[in-house]
């Protein structure tokens, strides 16, 4: 069989895989809270660590700047990350982030999260609130596609975005704030954050697709390893 065919075919599998548009709308019930990070360059956040100390710890968070109250935030808690010349890079090393809406307006049922990355393997964020560390996984997440095209090192390629829900309702306890963490590859890069709550019946935003990561993972190490082959 034609390697090259069954590449293409592949590559066409994974793409389906995708949605086509970028940050998705967020259309929540009742008061809505809404945090945006638009710019995540050096230029916009000076006095942080580069490319020689990105291993240095955050003198302050970043603060959203963008959105309806000015209540988030942004953090390295630890491992690599700085605010390279288009999005926060974690380089060589794995950095752990967070995102944090401070002091929110209302009890809030329901979180969006959006992170606009590179490659898209920002996997497993975990959502506490109240200064607690109760790491709720998201009920839903899913990829579309990102809203930058990134060419740093490389060839330019488009951006992925990931979009995490939880469905907070249930809890008896109001929740005042929360932080969501999450983990960034090595090698990765954050061009854009999208945060939204709300406090009235859960709506459901992302579609629950719970296969479409192993599938994504799976194909591109299928893809791997035809590339391999067809080099023999």
């Amino acid at each position: 069989m034609n390697i090259k065919y069954v590449t293409l075919v592949m590559v066409m599998a994974l793409i389906s895989l995708f949605r086509a548009e970028a940050a998705i709308t967020v259309n929540l019930n009742g008061n809505v809270e809404t945090e945006v990070w638009t710019d995540m360059s050096s230029t916009n956040n000076p006095g942080y660590p580069g490319f020689l100390n990105f291993l240095d710890a955050w003198p302050s968070p970043i603060a959203s700047d963008a959105g309806s109250t000015g209540n988030g935030e942004f953090d390295k808690i630890s491992g690599g990350g700085y605010p390279a010349s288009e999005s926060i890079y974690p380089f060589a090393v794995a950095g752990t982030f967070s995102v944090s809406s401070t002091t929110s307006l209302f009890d809030v049922t329901n979180v969006v999260l959006q992170l606009d990355t590179a490659s898209g393997t920002y996997l497993t964020p975990t959502l506490s609130y109240n200064g607690g560390s109760q790491a709720i996984s998201a009920n839903f997440l899913d990829l579309t596609s990102g809203e930058f095209i990134q060419g740093f090192g490389g060839t330019p390629s488009s951006t992925f975005n990931m979009v995490a829900q939880w469905d907070l309702s249930s809890i008896a306890a109001s929740i005042t704030d929360y932080e969501i963490i999450f983990e960034g590859q090595p090698h990765d890069a954050i061009y854009k954050i999208n945060l939204d709550s709300s406090d009235g019946e859960f709506v459901q935003q992302v579609i629950p697709e719970p296969g479409t990561w192993a599938l994504v993972l799976v194909g591109l190490g299928s893809l791997g390893l035809l590339r391999r082959f067809s080099k023999k």
